[in-house]
């Protein structure tokens, strides 16, 4: 418990929290940007085919797919995963909160960030 004073310190936990904060703008920010200029870099060289409409739903893929895409450098895919990335960033700051709080025993914060922890989790995966 003695190597995390520092950490579960007040002041500990706001640089904590800041640095999560900040590191996961700065990363959704740098996956969007990449992605955009690939994305565009190609953007240029299709011919759009107005004569016939079909309904494309391979830009919503699916979370693995994301992941797989992302690591062949696909646009579309790293500017989605720099949206999820800014998605989760608040999540993980949550869960750091509700961690330090836990073993800080404090119960009314404890109490508190699960109930938040528990509102942002059902708003992303809890309803169709």
């Amino acid at each position: 418990m003695k190597e995390f004073e520092g950490i579960l310190s007040e002041k500990g936990m706001d640089l904590v929290i800041a640095y999560i904060l900040r590191i996961g703008v700065l990363l959704a920010a740098a996956l969007v940007f990449a992605g955009g200029v690939i994305w565009l870099s190609g953007f240029f060289s299709k011919v759009p085919d107005y004569h016939f409409f079909s309904r494309d739903l391979s830009h919503f893929p699916g979370l693995l797919n994301i992941v797989k895409k992302t690591a062949v450098l696909d646009g579309t895919s790293l500017i989605q995963a720099g949206v999820l990335v800014l998605i989760l960033t608040p999540v993980l700051r949550v869960v750091f909160s509700f961690v330090s709080f836990l073993i800080q025993k404090d119960k009314i914060y404890i109490l508190c960030t699960l109930i938040v922890l528990l509102n942002l989790v059902y708003s992303l995966f809890g309803h169709n």
